[in-house]
């Protein structure tokens, strides 16, 4: 693991959400850290918290207990502006379902983050193209996505969520809903852009080719972790 300050870090955190009468609990106690050019993934059965990680560690929710920190600083105390910003700016994310904006070319669904940013048109245009490139998708810019593959669009929400060069990237079951070579496509992209390029991904996954890729893998069951296994090096 790399000595460099962590992008995220949950300490003692524990998630309660209520079903009527019935208060469920999602996370207890998870004490979990990661680093930059990490490549972890989140394993575990259906139910075992995956999801409600993901979605405190992307700061769309908070915890009932415990601390979750972004760049240092405590996130649960801070406004819903604060967070915002922290998302749109510092917090890529890949989606199951894709999450294109179907009347937008794959170029504007790509671009859609920087404008938010308010990025000028120029520097827009120069990652778009950038990020495009590194996904191979350079020569569908103007496409629009019911016109893509299952992976042509999982490829461009990967460039989507890099494009604004995040502090990290957050994929929730990212292959899916793709075929077996499609999702080991998407799979090898992925561990290139952690390697090539440092970008620091946290998943969610059941593939077990994204688990068997993680430099390091949290085992979660019933709310709580399992075990951790770390391979080392690099994916």
């Amino acid at each position: 693991m790399s000595d460099a300050a962590a992008v995220v870090e949950m300490a003692a955190v524990s998630k309660d959400y209520r079903l009527g009468k019935t208060e469920v609990a999602a996370l207890r106690d998870i004490n979990l850290e990661v680093r930059p050019g990490d490549f972890t993934v989140l394993a575990g059965p259906s139910g075992s918290g995956k999801t409600t990680i993901l979605n405190l560690v992307g700061l769309i929710d908070k915890p009932t207990a415990g601390e979750v920190r972004f760049g240092g600083e405590d996130t649960v105390s801070r406004g819903p502006n604060a967070l915002t910003s922290i998302r749109r700016d510092r917090i890529g994310y890949i989606f199951q379902m894709f999450n294109l904006v179907p009347v937008l070319t794959v170029f504007e669904n790509v671009e859609y983050p920087l404008v938010l940013g308010r990025v000028p048109a120029r520097e827009r245009r120069r990652r778009v193209l950038d990020a495009l490139d590194k996904v191979g998708l350079a020569g569908r810019i103007r496409h629009r996505p019911s016109e893509l593959s299952g992976g042509e669009r999982q490829r461009a929400s990967i460039a989507r969520a890099v494009v604004k060069k995040p502090a990290l990237v957050l994929a929730d079951e990212p292959t899916a809903n793709l075929d077996s070579a499609a999702g080991a496509v998407v799979l090898d992209l992925m561990r290139k852009l952690n390697r090539e390029e440092g970008v620091t991904f946290l998943f969610s996954s059941h593939d077990p080719r994204i688990i068997e890729a993680g430099r390091r893998v949290v085992r979660l069951r019933d709310g709580r972790i399992e075990g951790v296994s770390d391979s080392g090096g690099r994916p």
